[in-house]
C-alpha cells in the first residue's frame, strides 16, 4: 500500500508539474514585448528556476510525507482511546491548542516564504547583468562595488530563511509542552483505570502517546511546508495568467498569397505609436510611402523613433492609430508568423544560435544547399572558387536548385 501510495502521489506530482511548467513557457513566449520590458529577468529565472524546482521536489514530498503522518497521529490516537476511554475529551482540547499554535505558524511561515521567494530574484537580476557587463567593470576597475552589492542580495535573502527557522523553533518548543502533557495525562489515565486494564495495554497506551508528540510536530511542519510550497504554485500561476499575449500567430481567413509581399511597396498612413496604453505616444502622426525597388534611409537623433518605426514593422508595437500597408495588405490583419517570416531583419548586434550554420541560415528548413551557397556568396563570405567547388560536389549548374540534395558537410560545421 506504501509503495502504491508513493507512486500515486509522485506520478501525480510530476504530471502537474509538467503541465504548468508548459503552461508558463507557452505564456511567457507568446507574451508581447512590453512584458520583457517591464519584467526583470531575474523575476522570470526564479520562476523557471526555483518555483518550478519546488513543484518537482518539495510538495509532493511533503503532500506525501503529511497524510503518512496524519494516519500514524489518528492511529495513536485511537489507541489511546480504546485503552483509556476518558482520553476522548482531552484530545479535543489537545486539538484545539495545536489547532491554535499551528495557525500561529502558519500565519508568520507562509509570509516568510513569501518573502524568501522575492529576495532571489534580485540576486538572479544582478548576476545576470554583472556577467552582461563584466568587460565594462573590469575596464573600470570597479569589481569591489558589485562583489559587495552580491554579498548584500545574498544577506537579504538569507534573512527571511533564518527566521523561518526561528518560527521551527518557536513550534518545536510549544509543540514539546503539549506532546509532555499528552504523555502526562496518558499516565494519569492509566493510573485511574488500574484495576480495569492490565500493566501491558497500560504501556502501549504510554508508548504510544510518546510516540504522538513527533507526528504531532512534524503533522504541522509538514502542512505549513505544503501550504508554503502552495506559493510557488501562486506564483507561476500569476504568470500563466498576468502577461498580456501578443496577437495570434495565424488569422487563416485572412491568409496572404504564398508569394507576398512580391514587391515591396510601403504605404504608411497617418501612424502613431505608444509602448503601452498607460504611456504617452512616442511616434505620432507619420505619413509616407516607400515604392517597389526603392531604397530608403531613415535618419533622427537618438530617441527620434527610429528603431520603433522598424519594429512596428514586424508588429513588436502595434499601432495606436493609423496603418502600415505592404503590398495593399495591412499588415495588423494577417497573423504574425506569416508577417515575420516574410520579412528579414539585419540586426546592429550578430547573433548566432547554438547549432550547424544550416540551422543558423535556415532554421526551417526550407531552402536547399545550392541557394544557402548562393547567399553565402553574395555576401561574400565564401569565394567564387569555393561557390564553384561546393556547386561542384553538389552537382551539375543546371540542376534545379530547389531540388537539390546530396547536402554539403560546410552547412553541417557547428
Amino acid at each position: 500500500m506504501n509503495a502504491i501510495r508513493d507512486f500515486v502521489t509522485y506520478h501525480c506530482g510530476l504530471v502537474a508539474s509538467g503541465k504548468m511548467f508548459e503552461d508558463l513557457l507557452a505564456r511567457i513566449l507568446g507574451a508581447n514585448l512590453r512584458f520583457f520590458d517591464s519584467t526583470p529577468v531575474g523575476r522570470l529565472t526564479n520562476r523557471f528556476s526555483k518555483d518550478i524546482g519546488s513543484l518537482d521536489d518539495e510538495i509532493s514530498y511533503q503532500f506525501n510525507f503529511f497524510f503518512s503522518l496524519v494516519f500514524n497521529a489518528v492511529t495513536v490516537i485511537l489507541v489511546i482511546c480504546v485503552i483509556t476511554p476518558s482520553f476522548i475529551l482531552f484530545s479535543v482540547l489537545i486539538a484545539a491548542a495545536y489547532y491554535a499554535i499551528g495557525t500561529f505558524y502558519l500565519t508568520l511561515s507562509r509570509d516568510l516564504k513569501r518573502f524568501s521567494s522575492i529576495a532571489k530574484s534580485p540576486i538572479y537580476q544582478h548576476f545576470t547583468e554583472t556577467l552582461t557587463g563584466i568587460t565594462t567593470i573590469r575596464a573600470y576597475g570597479d569589481e569591489r562595488r558589485f562583489l559587495v552589492q552580491n554579498l548584500n542580495y545574498i544577506d537579504a535573502s538569507n534573512r527571511p530563511y533564518f527566521y523561518t527557522w526561528v518560527c521551527n523553533r518557536w513550534l518545536a518548543f510549544r509543540s514539546d509542552v503539549l506532546g509532555s502533557s499528552i504523555v502526562s495525562l496518558a499516565a494519569a489515565l492509566c493510573l485511574v483505570y488500574v484495576g480495569k486494564i492490565d500493566a501491558g495495554l497500560a504501556g502501549i497506551s504510554l508508548s504510544f502517546a510518546a510516540k504522538f508528540n513527533d507526528c504531532a510536530i512534524w503533522i504541522l511542519r509538514t502542512y505549513a511546508e505544503v501550504e508554503m510550497g502552495m506559493n510557488s504554485v501562486e506564483r507561476i500561476k500569476e504568470y500563466i495568467e498576468t502577461p498580456p499575449l501578443e496577437p495570434p500567430a495565424e488569422v487563416p481567413e485572412n491568409e496572404p498569397a504564398p508569394s507576398w509581399p512580391e514587391h515591396g511597396a510601403i504605404e504608411v498612413s497617418n501612424l502613431a505609436l505608444r509602448y503601452a496604453p498607460t504611456l504617452p505616444r512616442v511616434i505620432e502622426d507619420v505619413s509616407f510611402e516607400v515604392k517597389a525597388g526603392e531604397k530608403v534611409g531613415v535618419v533622427g537623433r537618438t530617441g527620434a523613433g527610429k528603431s520603433t518605426i522598424i519594429s512596428s514593422f514586424f508588429r513588436f508595437v502595434d499601432p495606436d492609430a493609423g496603418f502600415i500597408k505592404i503590398d495593399g495588405i495591412d499588415i495588423c490583419s494577417i497573423g504574425l508568423r506569416r508577417l515575420r517570416q516574410s520579412l528579414n531583419i539585419i540586426p546592429q548586434d550578430p547573433t548566432l544560435f547554438t547549432g550547424s550554420i544550416r540551422t543558423n541560415l535556415d532554421m526551417f528548413d526550407e531552402y536547399a544547399d545550392l541557394q544557402l551557397f548562393e547567399a553565402l556568396r553574395r555576401v561574400d563570405l565564401i569565394t567564387a572558387e569555393d561557390y564553384q567547388l561546393l556547386i561542384d560536389s553538389n552537382g551539375k549548374l543546371e540542376q534545379d536548385l530547389e531540388n537539390a540534395e546530396n547536402p554539403n558537410k560546410f552547412l553541417n560545421i557547428h
